[in-house]
């Protein structure tokens, strides 16, 4: 149960939200227009062997280029902007023309007035998750709680008929106010200007009563109000409720809604000990716990080993009768929880309970005090769920010969080895941007932010000096006894690192004798090598899973083994659900992510402390 629901007055706050322009600042700008003209640019892209001197032909400058794509970017008086490109459209020397369009970041802040106080999603990522999905009309929360005000303007549409198993009725009329409460952490709609917005803004509640006015209720209340539920399609239950006994019928309700296809999330209880709490405490229920703004325990909250999760414990909410408030408990971060798994299922409807459980709990940040996992990360589930771009799922052959998805192959999050909130060091929107960010909080990062580009060819020198500064910032790095040193990397800015991972064998250079440091590098040489660095530097056996492989991966590839080994434990997964294009580039940001998630799999089985 909860602590009481102060009714405290709240203050509006609008926010205006604001789109952020993604646009590279034009490098030497002395060279372009001057003083204070009005400017646009151009893309240009070069036919083959071409002699890029279109410049010549403008008033302009180069403000970027994309080498890999023999594109040149240029800044150019808007003045002269419609001359320009029907010179450029005319030259022979020229495969196309285009104006460089304005891209807009995708915001998902939300306009309701509260988002300010709402610290407890924006800490476990919610903004971020949202990204991917609001929600999803079609999953259903049953909300197993003293009932539900649907009347209230931010549950409005929300709420679908339910039934009451205090009084046998259809009537979930909420005539204690928490339930409410729970009910709009969960699913309060979200960007509509009024209140606050819960996890799952296009998601229903089924209201579930099993608490009476005073907050009380029984054993088998709760076992047939979630049996009930899970009948109705249900994909998760919310329960703010808690009791010092464990029950065989509760017991064989969960069992019965793990078997419906439902997830049980389930509070942890205010006792502030370690005392085992039911349903929280069943091993198939998701337990939850309060967790402060610093990730610390509320001294009310139960911890322990056997609570799974924790989630913000004092949340702004909805408050029966309409209105808000502030509520407080692990009744609070149950419903949260609850919101996560119900964004998951949104994202990815194939999910299984089991998998939604398991994404939510590996893809925690560390708490403070004693706990199964740590604090939710309502982002990095959804990761974990739903591979990025670039990244897709490999593919197990049956023994029919059909492919089929490999539940092993999903993309690992990152959120053991990097658990900061999402500081932004850069500006672009890039899917590879946690990885990034993940680099620079460990101190490994070889570029500058301030000009990353992210999708520029990684060079086998590159991803050396990526392998040496891994290896000495996590504490692993041997001084090699024997250096060999190639005739093409005399004097390169890369040579050192280059140097010292071919002593250690971790590296080699080709049968000519040179290795090639400016070459891009391939994505099945990079698996070879990470695969090496973990085995051979971190002590890490890795297995590929049976059967796990790529369609365009042929098994007699001397790569083949150590790509199948990354994928198996999420490190990389192709970039469909079939292919792995063992021959194509990897670019920065791709590798950023790679290096990421192996440091995460590094953390989570004890090779490395996390920072």
């Amino acid at each position: 149960m909860s602590a009481s629901l102060p009714r405290a007055r709240r203050t509006l706050v609008t926010l205006t939200v604001a789109s952020l322009l993604l646009a590279t600042v034009p490098a030497h700008a002395s060279d372009g227009p001057s003083g204070d003209e009005a400017t646009e640019r151009i893309v240009v892209a070069y036919e083959p062997g071409a002699v890029r001197n279109a410049v010549a032909a403008t008033s302009g400058s180069v403000a970027d280029d994309i080498d890999e794509l023999g594109v040149e970017v240029l800044e150019v008086p808007t003045s002269e902007a419609a001359n320009t490109l029907r010179r450029l459209r005319q030259d022979r020397r020229v495969r196309y023309v285009e104006p460089d369009v304005a891209v807009f970041a995708d915001t998902v802040t939300p306009n309701d007035p509260l988002w300010a106080e709402q610290w407890g999603q924006q800490r476990i990522g919610a903004p971020a998750a949202w990204r991917r999905t609001t929600g999803k009309g079609s999953v259903v929360v049953a909300v197993l709680d003293s009932g539900v005000d649907a009347q209230h303007a931010d549950l409005r549409g929300a709420v679908l008929t339910g039934r009451s198993f205090v009084n046998g009725t259809t009537s979930t009329a909420d005539d204690n106010g928490h339930g409410t409460a729970a009910a709009g952490l969960v699913a309060a709609r979200g960007n509509n200007r009024i209140g606050v917005a819960g996890m799952c803004w296009e998601c229903k509640v089924l209201p579930v009563k099993v608490l009476d006015r005073t907050g009380s209720g029984t054993t088998s209340s709760v076992a047939k109000g979630l049996v009930w539920a899970a009948d109705q399609g249900a994909q998760v239950a919310s329960l703010s409720l808690s009791s010092t006994g464990s029950s065989q019928t509760l017991n064989d309700a969960i069992t019965y809604a793990r078997s419906k296809g439902m997830l049980v999330v389930a509070s942890a209880g205010n006792a502030g000990t370690t005392e085992v709490r039911y349903p929280a405490g069943h091993k198939h229920v998701l337990a939850v716990a309060g967790s402060t703004n610093s990730d610390g325990r509320y001294s009310w909250s139960n911890y322990g080993s056997w609570v799974d999760v924790a989630a913000p414990g004092c949340n702004v909410t909805t408050q029966r009768g309409g209105g808000y408030s502030t509520f407080c408990g692990t009744s609070s971060a149950t419903p949260l929880v609850a919101g996560t798994a119900a964004l998951a299922f949104s994202a990815n409807p194939a999910a299984t309970p089991d998998q939604v459980r398991d994404a939510v709990q590996r893809s925690t940040v560390k708490v403070s005090f004693s706990l199964g996992a740590g604090r939710i990360r309502a982002d990095a589930t959804l990761d974990r769920l739903t591979a990025p771009i670039d990244t897709g799922t490999p593919v197990n052959e049956s023994p029919t010969g059909t492919a089929s998805p490999a539940d092993s192959g999903t993309a690992r999050s990152i959120a053991n080895a990097c658990p900061g909130d999402g500081a932004t060091y850069h500006s672009w929107a890039e899917v590879h941007a946690p990885g990034i960010e993940c680099l620079e909080y460990w101190g490994i990062g070889i570029f500058p932010l301030t000009n990353y580009r992210p999708s520029r060819a990684l060079t086998r020198g590159e991803f050396a000096a990526l392998l040496d500064r891994t290896l000495n910032a996590t504490e692993h790095f041997e001084q090699p006894t024997k250096i060999t040193r190639f005739p093409d990397t005399r004097g390169h800015r890369h040579e050192a690192a280059i140097e010292r991972l071919n002593g250690l064998g971790v590296i080699e250079g080709y049968k000519d004798g040179t290795f090639g440091p400016d070459r891009q590098i391939r994505r099945d040489q990079m698996a070879t090598l990470m695969t090496r660095v973990v085995e051979q530097r971190y002590g890490l056996q890795l297995t590929a899973p049976k059967g796990m492989r790529f369609t365009d991966m042929p098994t007699s590839s001397p790569h083949a083994s150590s790509v199948a080994k990354l994928a198996g434990v999420g490190i990389t997964s192709g970039v469909d659900s079939h292919r792995y294009r063992p021959a194509g580039m990897v670019t920065r940001a791709q590798t950023a992510t790679f290096i990421a998630r192996s440091l995460d799999l590094l953390v989570v089985e004890g090779a490395i402390t996390a920072r």
